[in-house]
């Protein structure tokens, strides 16, 4: 199992902290040193080896912590030279990886190492962490079926489609699948579709093949777009 971490992005929307850092690595405090350094323990814990890191922003500084904590992986690092257009880009500069199973996550995101393997050990080939408790204010990006298949993922929710949550930004993949998704990249990028989210080329996918998903019920999760989202993630530490 191979992970692709989207870490390009710039977090403008978080404040003056990431003009020098990127988000997953502003400190967490508790003894927790920051999101990327945890993704790194995670799949040590797991069984995770391979991670590719696509870069952007202050990439230098990702280079320095995967130096300093990510003993005993095998680490790459892709940089993206257009990392402040679509998030699809970053997923692009990735392609070539989309050779195996694989992890798709985005870079900014606190978890329980459970939650990972419950989805690595999905009985789906290719499945999405879907948070069911989450009810859409156009800021996240919802999962959405048709007929009980998933149909769709978007901020924008379609009225003909029954919403079931919000993806945690992390979805697996079987190799057949990633071959396919692998295609639908080129195309969008050929077509000149590059200033998307690279979420915008999945319900591509889930037109050729039924995509599952596994839920974050139970689970304490949270993105980390604002600085309330990193209080919220630090008062969770304090409560562990």
């Amino acid at each position: 199992m191979k992970a692709i971490i989207l870490a390009a992005g710039v977090g403008k929307r978080f404040g003056d902290e990431t003009k020098t850092l990127p988000k997953c690595l502003i400190p967490l405090g508790q003894g927790k040193r920051n999101l990327l350094s945890l993704y790194f323990d995670c799949f040590r814990n797991i069984g995770v080896k391979k991670v590719v890191i696509v870069c952007g922003h202050q990439m230098e500084q990702i280079k320095k912590e995967c130096e300093k904590s990510g003993t005993g992986l095998k680490i790459q690092l892709i940089f993206n030279h257009e990392y402040k257009k679509g998030s699809i880009l970053s997923l692009y500069c990735a392609e070539k990886e989309l050779n195996e199973e694989c992890l798709i996550m985005d870079a900014d995101v606190y978890f329980p190492d459970e939650a990972l393997m419950k989805l690595i050990q999905s009985n789906h080939q290719s499945a999405f962490l879907v948070d069911t408790r989450v009810k859409s204010s156009s800021e996240e990006q919802m999962l959405m079926t048709k007929n009980g298949r998933l149909a769709s993922i978007s901020k924008k929710v379609d009225p003909n489609l029954e919403v079931i949550g919000e993806s945690v930004g992390f979805l697996k993949l079987g190799k057949e699948h990633a071959g396919v998704l692998r295609k639908i990249l080129k195309e969008f990028v050929a077509q000149g579709k590059i200033n998307v989210e690279h979420e915008d080329t999945y319900p591509v996918l889930m037109k050729k093949y039924p995509i599952g998903f596994e839920t974050m019920d139970g689970f304490f999760w949270s993105e980390m777009d604002f600085k309330k989202d990193l209080e919220l993630i630090r008062k969770h530490l304090r409560s562990e």
